[in-house]
């Protein structure tokens, strides 16, 4: 019978609240936090009929087909360009083409209640928010 792999390590080391990484799986995933200034997307900017929330830019799913993965390029390639990321770490977070790393280096999104507070007076009453409409929202950071 096959073995199943452990999500955490035994010896887990404890992460400092300055350390920019949150998490580190076995698999090699590595949750690395994100302020982000704006939470939701209104429908406008998606070309849907609602506005959505994504807690997360990256997806240990790491669906092949998925339509997400540029995002990830992007969010990183921002980064680097406003002097946030090195270029050794703009290298291990974007990964050859720009995507693969999409899976691996999973930025969380945090500090997110004065950015929600925000967004939602531009939400009119009776409008949808989706939650999850571009990566898992129930990810393990």
């Amino acid at each position: 019978m096959a073995e199943q792999i452990p999500l955490l390590q035994s010896d887990r080391q404890t992460v400092r609240l300055s350390d920019a990484v949150l998490d580190e799986r076995l698999r090699g995933t590595r949750f690395v936090s994100l302020t982000p200034k704006r939470v939701l997307n209104p429908p406008s900017a998606t070309g849907m009929e609602y506005w959505s929330l994504n807690p997360y830019v990256g997806c240990e799913f790491g669906c092949s087909y998925c339509y997400a993965r540029y995002t990830h390029r992007y969010v990183v390639e921002r980064a680097h360009d406003a002097g946030k990321l090195t270029d050794a770490e703009f290298a291990d977070y974007r990964g050859a083409h720009g995507w693969e790393a999409f899976e691996t280096r999973i930025f969380v999104k945090e500090q997110v209640v004065g950015a929600l507070d925000a967004d939602l007076k531009h939400v009119p009453l009776g409008d949808c928010i989706v939650i999850g409409t571009a990566t898992d929202p129930y990810q393990p950071a």
